[in-house]
């Protein structure tokens, strides 16, 4: 099988799935602990209820940006630790059936500054791109429907939504395992792959987006209450931990990466016991 095929969407989903089943105790359990910590945090952080109700009573545009800044960074930060964390322990969990600290304390540094990188990096492009989109938009009113111009922005934010998690996702699984690679590098090599591999990272994200939709969807009908939101977040939460490692082996197939045969060995010994 050469490497095209091992780029494939199917063998590549298949892999991921037996890498979950054979560690989906331990990845539930950290999903679990992360939801528990994010849901009780960012509620702490932002509360809905209270800050419509605090922005009712504000009418300068920069007061409120002034009084949204603070809650929004904080979340900012809360997503980076939650993100390094599930990285970090993918990396764990790519070398060793079992949770070692010595494997994931190490990578979480280095992950979430990358992260931190990439983010800044890609909010002033597509602060760009949304600028640029818009004028084009605005010379096309003359010539264009309402209904064609409103189609044409669903269909553009869809398009950059797609494109933007795709290389996210491999940006980071790029940077789960310690590579002597500067971030300029991964960057660059994470935009020719997906720009020259966009078949399957494409479709994970799209099928990832569709689910994680429809999870909010049932959460917000349930009502907003920590149980519920701790029991979604854990979901929403699993669901990453199969996507990013769907970009990991993306990117050790890319790079000709060999990890462990954990898999192979846990198939046999289930083999050996049945």
């Amino acid at each position: 099988m050469n490497s095209q095929n091992n780029l494939s969407f199917s063998v590549t989903f298949e892999q991921t799935v037996d890498f979950i089943r054979n560690r989906f105790l331990l990845i539930a359990i950290v999903s679990i602990i992360l939801a528990l910590f994010s849901t009780i945090i960012s509620n702490l952080i932002f509360d809905p209820s209270l800050i419509l109700a605090q922005l009712y009573y504000i009418q300068s545009p920069t007061q409120v940006f002034t009084y949204l800044i603070r809650p929004l960074i904080l979340l900012y930060i809360l997503c980076i630790i939650c993100i390094s964390i599930t990285l970090a322990v993918l990396y764990n969990l790519s070398i060793n059936d079992k949770l070692n600290p010595s494997l994931i304390l190490p990578r979480l540094l280095p992950i979430a500054l990358n992260i931190l990188g990439y983010t800044i990096i890609y909010s002033i492009i597509l602060i760009a791109l949304f600028i640029l989109f818009s004028l084009i938009m605005f010379i096309l009113s003359f010539v264009l429907s309402e209904r064609v111009r409103l189609l044409t922005t669903i269909l553009f934010l869809i398009a950059v939504a797609l494109i933007y998690f795709s290389l996210f996702y491999y940006f980071l699984a790029s940077t789960i395992q310690p590579s002597t690679k500067t971030f300029l590098q991964r960057f660059i090599d994470s935009h020719k792959f997906i720009f020259s591999n966009w078949q399957s990272p494409i479709l994970i994200v799209l099928i990832s987006g569709l689910i994680n939709i429809v999870l909010n969807w049932f959460s917000a009908l349930l009502g907003n209450n920590i149980i519920v939101g701790v029991i979604f977040s854990t979901l929403s939460t699993i669901i990453s931990f199969f996507v990013f490692s769907f970009f990991y082996r993306l990117y050790t197939v890319k790079n000709n990466i060999e990890l462990p045969k954990l898999d192979e060995n846990n198939q046999q010994n289930q083999q050996i016991i049945s």
